[in-house]
């Protein structure tokens, strides 16, 4: 039987960023749940939700956490893979998995297993397409249909760290 060893972990979530915020929000039995700040969201039967507590995702901010170089982060910016606060949190709880597993640049060949869920679309693109309390796909254009319905890969994270 093979087996595997969790050395490390990381957590983005509703309480905040890192697995100190997490676990002291579980342990105080607090709530995360607030209404959304991120996008209007008047026109959504749903107006709560779990929200990660972070305005906006840019290069620096994440440079400054994971150590990364001025360059990667250049290439990452201009490639626009880090428009996409998910892929931002993926990338920090990874970030945070490796440290808090021990691990630096001399592990590089060490192997990283990221779990993560991902929604398929911005909710902001389908708050564009609202009437009443469904989303009406004719109100998109053919040629914007997919961009708007996918924009990141489920595993565009993970590529990155490769």
């Amino acid at each position: 039987m093979t087996r595997a060893v969790i050395t490390g972990a990381g957590v983005v979530s509703a309480f905040g960023v890192g697995i100190e915020p997490f676990f002291d929000g579980l342990a105080q039995g607090r709530s995360a749940i607030g209404p959304i700040r991120s996008f209007d969201a008047s026109g959504f039967a749903t107006r709560v939700g779990g929200e990660v507590p972070v305005g906006e995702i840019d290069a620096r901010w994440i440079g400054e956490r994971m150590q990364v170089s001025a360059p990667a982060l250049g290439r990452w910016e201009t490639r626009g893979l880090l428009r996409d606060r998910k892929v931002g949190f993926a990338l920090l709880a990874a970030a945070e998995a490796w440290a808090s597993a021990g691990c630096g640049v001399a592990e590089r060949e060490a192997w990283l297993s990221i779990g993560l869920g991902m929604e398929q679309q911005f909710l902001d693109d389908l708050a564009e397409l609202l009437d009443g309390d469904r989303i009406d796909w004719a109100r998109a254009t053919r040629g914007d249909r997919g961009a708007t319905r996918f924009r990141s890969r489920f595993d565009q994270a993970a590529r990155m760290l490769e």
